[in-house]
């Protein structure tokens, strides 16, 4: 990524690059990965001889060259995105012998997104898939790396919103074999539920004193729906964060935002005896039936802890969301 800043020179693109390349060399390695639940598509690396991994090894990814009339930055960052694979054969496969560097392209992609609208990240993306078509193994490649930089829950960076655009042009281009199409479309499914902008699904909880309640019951400006597990690490530090909040804790007192947290899974016992952790003026639920069918039909629950934020009329503000997202927008509405 350090050749794109020198050579462009944009200091808001600076930050995001070097902070996504690093974390995901680090937290990644090289490979394709698809979504717990689908089938893994393998690619088969080619075969090459030794002088053949050494031209290629030499063979660097070079970007388009923007055109000197351009100088608005965000016109600049949609030039850059719009042709980044310009000068990359998709039906060169010796470039899957040695992937460290077009990996390295992709993440820097990737990097890239956030400074354009998403009318050019629809066109790029759909662009690279179709061309990816003339080979197959670059296809796998090109639909693993998305998978794994976007949709994967260890992925700091994930995005479902944009790996949406991927799975959607997959399902419906007709050029795509159907066999390829049957993991995007469990994805996507799993995507559409409760997605932003959509009013969140009902349904009826059990208080530990037995008493039971709907989502769409309760009555406030936002709810925060907090997925949690008693014995979760992650789901105890959310709550704590949430609770030194003194943000947090205004607009609950002031009767503005609801905190449902909910356990949905089946050891109720030990739901129950974690009880007292969880602050009197939050609602502590859980899903007492047998199916668990919050978390099995209605929620996309791949990790905990899981947020979301709703208005006033249940409509998802925020999905799956860190906390650190929580209170900035809560504020900001409020």
């Amino acid at each position: 990524m350090g050749n794109i800043l020198r050579k462009y020179r944009w200091d808001i693109i600076c930050g995001w690059s070097v902070m996504l390349t690093g974390c995901f060399i680090c937290l990644f390695g090289v490979g394709t990965l698809l979504a717990a639940g689908c089938t893994h598509i393998k690619v088969k690396q080619p075969e090459v001889s030794a002088k053949q991994a050494t031209q290629i090894a030499h063979k660097p990814f070079t970007l388009p060259e923007i055109p000197a009339t351009i100088t608005n930055p965000g016109e600049r960052a949609k030039y850059l995105i719009s042709h980044y694979w310009d000068n990359f054969s998709f039906a060169d496969t010796t470039w899957l012998a040695t992937p460290d560097q077009i990996e390295q392209a992709f993440s820097d992609y990737l990097s890239l997104l956030p400074h354009t609208t998403p009318k050019v990240v629809t066109a790029s993306i759909g662009g690279i898939l179709d061309k990816s078509l003339a080979q197959q193994s670059i296809f796998n490649w090109f639909i693993g790396m998305f998978d794994k930089y976007l949709y994967d829950v260890n992925s700091p960076f994930r995005d479902e919103e944009c790996y949406a655009i991927v799975v959607e042009h997959i399902v419906n281009n007709p050029d795509v074999d159907e066999i390829y199409k049957l993991c995007p479309k469990a994805q996507l499914e799993q995507i559409n539920k409760n997605r932003p902008g959509n009013v969140a699904s009902d349904f009826t909880y059990t208080l530990a004193n037995g008493k039971k309640g709907t989502l769409h019951g309760i009555k406030a400006d936002y709810t925060l729906l907090f997925f949690y597990d008693p014995e979760c690490p992650d789901c105890r530090h959310t709550r704590e964060f949430l609770q030194q909040s003194e943000q947090v804790t205004e607009l609950v007192n002031s009767g503005k935002l609801k905190i449902l947290a909910l356990y949905p899974d089946e050891d109720i016992e030990t739901w129950k005896a974690y009880r007292s952790a969880i602050p009197p003026t939050w609602l502590n639920a859980c899903d007492d039936t047998a199916t668990k069918k919050i978390k099995s039909k209605l929620y996309a629950i791949r990790a905990i802890p899981s947020l979301y934020l709703l208005d006033r009329n249940k409509r998802v503000l925020l999905r799956d969301a860190v906390i650190e997202q929580v209170i900035p927008v809560l504020t900001a509405r409020i």
